[in-house]
């Protein structure tokens, strides 16, 4: 188990998922303990004691870490609880290393463009992939390289949150095949920390959850 990613990430911020993905609350991975295979997350006011109990079993999601930028899912039950921190015995530890900044995380979800330079649309599109810094997305529409695009109340997964999200046009190619003739890549606009780390624990449910279905 490579539980030196974890070391290395100690003093980085992390969510703290149940085992069915809900964002429990925000932590930071204070302690690694390599010889018992432990860890001690620290939680933002005593977030540990009213979220979790003993045997509890919970995932990290760990955005930082040594070298290039990468993702670190951590899965394992809880030791010990006591405040503001916890201590958990981890069963399973999986990097996801990207070339890009951020990986990108597949939705496939029917949604529509409610703006385009400020006016108007409801045009429909397809959302192929998200990421904390953009999202790609495929459409019947014609749009301009630069323009600035809407899509509101947008959920990528069952029971996640609704996200209201800015973006601008940065690629465009066109398509061969398949219902939409047109395909974009864009990056987000004035995306507040708050929004983004909402969008982060969607994005991470998501991949957990294809984590999961691929061991089993």
């Amino acid at each position: 188990m490579q539980i030196d990613l974890v070391k290395d990430s100690v003093g980085t911020r992390c969510m703290v998922l149940s085992k069915n993905n809900q964002l429990l609350f925000f932590g930071e991975i204070a302690y690694c303990d390599v010889v018992n295979q432990t860890i001690r997350v620290d939680g933002e006011r005593p977030a540990a004691r009213q979220f979790l109990e003993p045997d509890d079993w919970v995932k990290l999601n760990i955005k930082q870490g040594r070298g290039a930028p990468h993702f670190i899912l951590v899965e394992g039950a809880v030791e010990q609880v006591i405040n503001n921190y916890f201590v958990l015995k981890p069963r399973l530890i999986v990097e996801k290393s990207e070339e890009r900044e951020y990986f990108r995380q597949s939705v496939l979800k029917k949604s529509e463009i409610a703006l385009v330079n400020g006016k108007a649309s409801n045009a429909p599109c397809v959302i192929v992939d998200i990421s904390a810094t953009g999202i790609s997305f495929q459409s019947n529409e014609s749009y301009q390289i630069g323009d600035c695009l809407w899509i509101n109340n947008q959920r990528i997964r069952e029971g996640g949150a609704a996200h209201n999200l800015e973006f601008l046009v940065v690629r465009q190619h066109d398509l061969d095949t398949g219902p939409y003739r047109h395909f974009y890549g864009c990056k987000f606009e004035n995306l507040s920390t708050e929004t983004q780390d909402k969008l982060c624990c969607d994005i991470f449910a998501l991949q957990a959850a294809h984590l999961h279905a691929a061991r089993e």
